[in-house]
Order: structure tokens, then sequence, then C-alpha cells
């Protein structure tokens, strides 16, 4: 598993590099400017490089000793990290929504918006288990990946039970992609914490993510019971964007934070 881990680290910029290229270079397609004007064009480019940043100030602040000041280790965690992400994103699909059809082609502002969460949350999970001092890589992609399953247990449990990524892909409804895109920042934020800490055995962080990232399914089944009552209807296919998504996409993030700020954890 060590050596593994440690192979994964290494192989990590080569990995990073391959699929943010392919990120990028629909970006620079002159047949996509040419089909319709996306307003979203400029902000899509931009979030990748925002999940950068919380990745490298939570590694340069939070990581171990051993991490936070090193040449080597520090950049390559970083390069994990956008590996990660970048992976993450392509998996993205499985969830219904695509960075690239979806934002990118199809001009689906709702989708930019829900696509933008889903990276920062999942930002949040990676950023999580490189907090603390730990053994190294193999612990880093065990608690990292636990928090990153979890979220997308819960990412496909909302989606599945509220149906609400239809409502972003097929009906473009800009309230319910900020919803969304909130909820998965907040999701991402407490399953991120409850994967941050000490290392101190597989078991333990086992047991960690699930006591400290139970409240996640507080926020999944406050998220369920309100979306019948925010989602677009025939009566009214356009909801408020301020009413029917900021205002529910910040009472997700900001719960979340009281619950960051104010809860109990272990170091």
């Amino acid at each position: 598993m060590e050596d593994f881990a440690y192979f994964l680290l290494i192989a990590s910029p080569f990995g990073a590099a391959y699929l943010w290229i392919r990120w990028y270079l629909p970006f620079f397609s002159d047949r996509l400017r040419r089909i319709r004007p996306n307003p979203v064009f400029v902000p899509m480019m931009i979030v990748p490089l925002l999940c950068t940043a919380i990745i490298f100030l939570a590694l340069k602040s939070f990581a171990a000793s051993d991490v936070r000041d090193d040449s080597f280790y520090l950049p390559m965690y970083l390069a994990l990290g956008l590996a990660w992400i970048g992976v993450g994103e392509w998996l993205f699909r499985l969830m219904g929504i695509s960075a690239i059809f979806d934002v990118l082609e199809r001009a689906n502002r709702a989708a930019f918006f829900a696509v933008a969460g889903a990276l920062f949350g999942l930002s949040f999970c990676y950023s999580g288990g490189n907090i603390g001092e730990g053994p190294g890589t193999e612990a880093v992609l065990y608690a990292a990946g636990l928090a990153t399953i979890a979220y997308a247990a819960v990412w496909w449990v909302y989606a599945t039970l509220t149906q609400i990524d239809y409502a972003v892909t097929m009906h473009r409804d800009d309230a319910s992609g900020v919803r969304l895109g909130g909820f998965l920042m907040a999701a991402g934020l407490i399953l991120g914490r409850a994967a941050a800490g000490n290392w101190v055995s597989y078991a333990a962080t086992f047991v960690d993510l699930i006591r400290y990232g139970a409240p996640v399914l507080l926020l999944l089944l406050a998220a369920v019971v309100l979306e019948p009552r925010l989602r677009p209807t025939a009566d009214a296919p356009a909801r408020s964007v301020l009413a029917y998504g900021v205002l529910p996409a910040m009472v997700f993030v900001t719960g979340a934070i009281i619950y960051l700020v104010e809860g109990t954890f272990p170091l």
C-alpha cells in the first residue's frame, strides 16, 4: 500500500497535467465561440484556479509539518489534489452533469453553478484529508478517499430523491443550479473537516469520518425536504434565483461553517 501510494504521488503531476490540458483545450476552440455566446465561459476557466488556491492554502497552513515547507512534497501533494479534482470532474458525468457538455457546449448557466459548487466541495474533501500529522501518502489517500466516497454518495442520494439534476441540465433552472452548488459546497466542508486531524489508524479515521461527518445527513435531510417547495413547476417554471437559489445555498453553506467553527473536533 505504501509503495503504491508513493507511486501515485510521483505520477500525480503527469496525471494532473493530462487531465487539465484536456479540460482547458475546449476553451480555446473557435467552434464553441461561434456556436453561441457563453456568459459563464470565463468564470468556468477561473474555478479550477480557485480550487488550486484552496488546496494550496490548506497544504501550506495545515498539512503535516514535513509537507508544509518542503520543496518536494508540497508541490507533489498539490499536484495530487489537482489530479484528484480532475478525475472527480470526469466522474461528475455519472451524476448527470458535465462541465464540458453542459457548461461549455450548451452554455448552461445553471450547470455552471452546480459544477463550480461540486468542484469546490471536492477540493474541501481532498484538503481535509491532508490536514494533520500523518505517516505519509497512504494516510492522505485513505482519509480524502473516504470523504470523497461519502461526498459522492450524498450527492447521488440527493439527486435520486429530488431529480434536481434534471432541473439543472434539462430545464436550465438557475435557482436549482445555485441550490445544488451550495449543497455540494456545504457537504464538502463538513466531510472535509471530518477527514481532518492527526493520524491514529485506519479504523480511527473511519470512525471519525462517520462521527464528525454525520451532520451531512442533516444537511441532506433538509435539502430533500425543502426541494419540493423550491423546484420549478408548470405554474412557476422560472423561480427567483435569489429567493429559491442563493438564499437556500447560503443557508446550507452557513450551517456547515457554523458546524466547523462551533463543533468540537480532535486534533
